[in-house]
């Protein structure tokens, strides 16, 4: 846990992000004049917030050569962001309550790009989509929190002037205290860290990343081929080197991937689709009368379901939810159109739920992809890119059907807009399903290094659809890594104390653990206990020479 607590609290930090998006999108419905005044703008807002973050991260570390773990500034500032709107949606006057709109955008946009960006690197490989999806939990959280806010006021017996200044009370109280509560979090951190009482923030917990980074060799241009020699000499030095990216790289159809991967963010547009969302909070209002609160199911199922979703990511590749998800999807929404028109819409609604349980499941899977398949280097310009193929198709459906939530049951007699959509949707569905199969490698437990290595050593265009003999002998074997080496004992005799001019290697390391809580030097696959710091490699221990011997 004292490893986990930092990520916990920044995947934290995306609870105020989903009651922002959740207030943008459901806008047309809380407060239609300003919706009226701003459309879509405040969704622009929030995608230049991304990239600015994206730009300054990029920029930071490329100049450095390495991460240097400034995200939590970042997050400081959007935290202080967000209070500050909460309390001019609290005061509630239209001017603050426009300027709160869109300073919470660009807050959002700020944690998006600082938190994925932060988990992505510094997260060990075994837990990486995890915590990605984990932050996609919290912003469902938040989004269904906005949604269910209104739902409950709008049941109140008050004027329409009333309901609204509650809501934006509720919803600035929800913001200073979400936010108070990540500030207070990310005290408690920094006294920890200051105390040594947790694993170094400023670091990755994943081994491979940290040795990397550490060396400004996580995203250098002369890249070498990976080879991991761990020994431990009769001396007791735990020596181990490695070399990171491919010789003869082909960067041609890496690149392709990766465009390829930007793709499958469609997947978020179609889960925010705001007419079809709109359209199952309707069917369950119209089929399941006798129950207040109703149209609220969708939502509260969905962070169900993202749950589940975690713990899927936890022990199961992505590409396999991925695809089983959007298997149960198509065959959902599919079926919504064989029952669609029937009054009451008790079919539709049960096709709708199934539907948007599937895709809540693998709602981060699109995020994981990306983050895994492009180069680190780029991880944030990609990301950036890629929400901005999912923000763009979520505000012009808004602004295209903006009315569909006071829609009568009138709604039930057309299919001029259901029937498109959900083809649409199932076309989707159907080509990012097949972008996954057939370029998505086998990334299950493997850190991102060993990730890049082995897709830059690919040949072939399809080079992710060998049978399962020929990947196990040509792709993606698991490398050992520091988490679970089988050290090897070396134990031939050695100089350690040569004349001989001692040259430093930047591409090897020495870990020099405990000793004495190792097991025998002939045990070959004893666990040895983690280094507790890294040192640079002198060639203390090396094969001896004929001149040595002589």
């Amino acid at each position: 846990m004292y490893k986990r607590f930092p990520d916990s609290i920044a995947t934290i930090s995306f609870i105020p992000t989903g009651f922002c998006l959740g207030h943008l999108f459901f806008l047309p419905w809380i407060h239609q004049s300003l919706y009226d005044e701003f459309h879509v703008w405040p969704y622009f807002a929030y995608l230049f917030a991304i990239v600015i973050t994206a730009s300054i991260i990029s920029i930071i570390k490329l100049s450095n050569g390495k991460y240097i773990f400034e995200h939590f500034v970042y997050l400081l500032t959007s935290s202080l962001l967000f209070i500050i709107a909460g309390v001019l949606f609290v005061v509630f006057t239209i001017e603050y309550t426009a300027i709160g709109l869109f300073i919470t955008s660009i807050a959002s946009g700020i944690v998006t790009i600082a938190v994925l960006s932060y988990v992505n690197i510094r997260t060990i490989k075994h837990e990486r989509p995890l915590r990605i999806a984990t932050c996609h939990l919290w912003k469902l959280f938040g989004f269904a929190g906005t949604y269910t806010i209104y739902l409950f006021l709008s049941y109140e017996q008050k004027s329409n002037e009333d309901k609204l200044r509650a809501f934006y009370q509720i919803l600035g109280y929800a913001l200073i205290g979400s936010a108070a509560i990540f500030l207070l979090l990310l005290a408690i951190n920094e006294l920890l860290q200051r105390q040594g009482l947790i694993y170094n923030y400023r670091d990755c917990v994943d081994h491979d990343n940290s040795i990397a980074n550490n060396y400004c060799k996580l995203f250098s241009h002369n890249e070498v081929i990976i080879e991991r020699n761990t020994t431990v000499a009769v001396s007791g030095v735990w020596k181990s080197s490695e070399n990171l990216l491919p010789r003869h790289k082909n960067t041609i159809f890496t690149t392709l991937w990766t465009i390829y991967m930007l793709i499958p963010k469609l997947h978020g547009a179609i889960l925010y689709h705001y007419f079809l969302l709109t359209m199952s909070m309707n069917a369950a209002n119209a089929s399941i009368t006798e129950i207040d609160y109703v149209q609220g199911i969708t939502l509260w199922l969905m962070i169900i379901e993202a749950f589940i979703g975690c713990i899927l990511l936890r022990f199961v590749h992505s590409k396999k939810v991925f695809v089983t998800t959007s298997v149960g999807a198509i065959v959902s929404i599919g079926a919504s159109i064989a029952f669609y028109g029937n009054i009451p819409p008790t079919e539709v609604n049960i096709c709708l739920w199934i539907y948007y349980a599937a895709l809540a499941i693998s709602i981060a899977i699109p995020d994981i992809a990306l983050l895994e398949m492009s180069k680190i280097r780029y991880n944030e310009g990609v990301l950036a890119a890629g929400y901005f193929v999912e923000i763009v198709p979520i505000a012009v459906l808004q602004i295209s059907h903006r009315n569909a939530h006071i829609l009568t049951q009138l709604l039930w007699y057309t299919d001029e807009y259901f029937v498109p959509y959900v083809v649409a949707s199932i076309v989707i569905l159907i080509v990012t399903s097949a972008i996954y199969i057939l370029h998505l490698p086998n990334t299950f437990q493997k850190s991102l290094l060993q990730i890049q290595n082995e897709l830059l050593k690919q040949k072939s265009y399809f080079a992710f659809i060998k049978n399962p003999q020929e990947q196990k002998n040509d792709f993606m074997q698991a490398r050992p890594s520091s988490d679970g080496n089988d050290y090897v004992v070396d134990t031939r005799n050695h100089d350690a104390f040569s004349t001989r001019e001692r040259s430093i290697s930047t591409n090897s390391y020495t870990e020099l653990p405990p000793v004495s809580n190792a097991k025998n030097h002939y045990d070959l696959y004893g666990e040895l206990p983690k280094a507790a710091k890294l040192i640079p490699r002198a060639n203390l221990v090396r094969t001896p020479t004929t001149d040595s011997k002589k």
